[in-house]
């Protein structure tokens, strides 16, 4: 890969908005990540059995819930599931899958219906990464070469290669995320219209009709976007409210009804059991603090989102296990550092070329801080579980890439840059070859003995 910080080539004179044309060496690279990450994604889903991706069998349920009795899911007051259809989420991605469900089955059957279902994931990593590439190329146009950095890194973190080859609907909001994103950015160009709002508003409906998570961590962008964009005093403007009020109106339109179904059924807007807490019930905040329950519980979720956001925990042989989070540590202690040093230098007046573009800095970096808020918060407050839940998180994966890329561009001097580029992608390589040959000579032979590669999801 070229270096990251090198500027475009003389011939290749940005646009009047400031971005250098894609220039050929730019795109090959970004086809040679894409083509990579289907290679992995496609390795992934053969190596991994049907229906031992996490819930996949209730995610396949779900669609066949939809198809065949033309019902939602549901939690009954017992805890089941109606026909064992996960019921958390809601159905826009299952509905979608709907419709390749009897041509699929009327092919092959159910193995080839899920076979297809999980290249359907594969397809939607791919435009996960071009739209984080996107994205990326908005922050800092005068560095093309970091832009599929920051998407390659993306593309080689083992649990999103993992979210992207099985059935589970965090394959679209994965996608939806970085979309939403850069469709913003670019609307923001055009001057805030307002039907470039009721476009946003359109697509926060649908999109929260995929997760949970793209409902907490989308309206933030659009409203902080436009709030920039309207500058200091935006809340005495009218046409900011306007616009506001169109997003969030079509917004509530389109997708508020699963929530206020939720609401009706469950007493909350999304379903979560009330028996896996990790602060006893009746216990106070001030005497969980002072107990130390709230700070064990803070500090587990800390360690357990960072471990298991890079991979499913145990996907890392457990002898090299400890080192490889060692590095891994490393590297965000690194780019840390790199920020911190970003930030002086910004403070002192200095010209700092690649913060020269903070809303799009903002609206990339919201995606994943609002969301690992959200997930730390349920960790240490409502489901003790979620601890490890780092897959939640991914749907903000391009903001903390970002963050990890320009970092360790401000701490790497520009001679060692390339060195570190490639060092970074094949250390990601290393971690999914040691997941893929963990997966395929101990945990499948431990916990899915009887499958193989023609086994359909039981119960189909």
């Amino acid at each position: 890969m070229t270096d990251p910080s090198r500027p475009h080539a003389a011939g290749d004179a940005p646009d009047p908005e400031g971005r250098p044309p894609v220039t050929r060496a730019e795109r090959r690279w970004l086809v040679a990540i894409l083509a990579a990450f289907v290679v992995l994604s496609v390795t992934y889903s053969a190596v991994i059995p049907l229906g031992y991706g996490p819930d996949e069998p209730r995610h396949y349920a779900y669609v066949k819930l939809l198809m065949e009795r033309r019902l939602l899911p549901r939690t009954y007051p017992d805890g089941r599931e109606r026909d064992g259809a996960i019921a958390v989420h809601p159905p826009l991605y299952y509905a979608v899958l709907g419709t390749l469900y009897y041509p699929a089955k009327a092919l092959g059957g159910a193995w080839l219906a899920q076979r297809v279902y999980r290249l359907v994931s594969t397809g939607l990593g791919v435009c996960a990464l071009v739209c984080i590439w996107a994205a990326a190329r908005l922050i800092v146009p005068g560095r093309p070469g970091l832009a599929p950095f920051i998407a390659a890194v993306a593309a080689f973190t083992p649990h999103f290669l993992m979210d992207q080859s099985i059935i589970n609907n965090d394959a679209a909001a994965n996608a939806a995320c970085p979309f939403f994103v850069w469709f913003v950015l670019e609307r923001r160009r055009r001057g805030w219209r307002l039907r470039d709002a009721a476009y946003c508003g359109v697509l926060l409906g649908l999109f929260a009709l995929l997760k949970g998570q793209a409902l907490a961590c989308l309206p933030p962008v659009f409203l902080t976007v436009l709030a920039c964009d309207y500058g200091r005093g935006f809340w005495r403007r009218g046409a900011f409210w306007a616009r506001a009020g169109v997003g969030v109106g079509l917004l509530a339109a389109l997708g508020g009804w699963w929530y206020v179904r939720n609401l009706v059924l469950y007493g909350q807007i999304t379903y979560l059991p009330t028996s896996y807490r990790g602060i006893p019930l009746g216990m106070s905040f001030v005497d969980a603090w002072v107990e130390g329950v709230i700070p064990s519980l803070a500090l587990r979720a800390v360690v357990g989102l960072f471990q298991s956001l890079w991979a499913q925990i145990g996907w890392f042989p457990e002898g090299a296990a400890a080192g490889l989070y060692a590095v891994l540590a490393l590297l965000l202690a690194v780019a840390v550092g790199g920020w911190i040093a970003l930030l002086l230098q910004r403070r002192a007046g200095k010209p700092v070329d690649l913060l020269g573009r903070p809303r799009e800095l903002i609206a990339l970096f919201l995606t994943f801080v609002v969301t690992y808020g959200l997930v730390f918060y349920i960790a240490v407050f409502q489901h003790i579980g979620w601890f490890q839940g780092g897959r939640y998180v991914l749907v903000g994966l391009g903001g903390f890439t970002t963050f990890l890329a320009l970092g360790w561009q401000a701490s790497v001097p520009a001679r060692f840059r390339v060195a570190g580029v490639a060092i970074v992608l094949a250390l990601l390589l290393l971690l999914n070859a040691l997941s893929l040959a963990n997966l395929a000579g101990h945990l499948n032979p431990t916990y899915a003995p009887d499958t193989s590669f023609w086994t359909p999801i039981a119960g189909t």
